[in-house]
């Protein structure tokens, strides 16, 4: 489960499971996601990520049923 909050026009914000302590922020391009900030997902976790940016455009402070997976460091 994820929470997903619009920082900024290209800018959202994702909890996953613990809040803070687990939280990523993601910057919207023409050609895809990429991490900004928090913990780095994968890429398959980006396009995933991404799909539901589409369907929730102004975020959704709802919890989304979708797991994302931090990069294995």
């Amino acid at each position: 489960m994820i929470q997903l909050r619009k920082v900024s026009p290209y800018v959202y914000d994702v909890f996953n499971g613990n809040g803070f302590d687990d939280w990523t922020r993601v910057r919207k391009y023409h050609w895809g996601l990429s991490c900004i900030g928090g913990i780095r997902l994968e890429r398959r976790a980006l396009r995933a990520l991404q799909a539901v940016i589409q369907q929730y455009p102004h975020g959704n402070v709802d919890a989304i049923n979708m797991e994302v997976a931090p990069v294995n460091s």
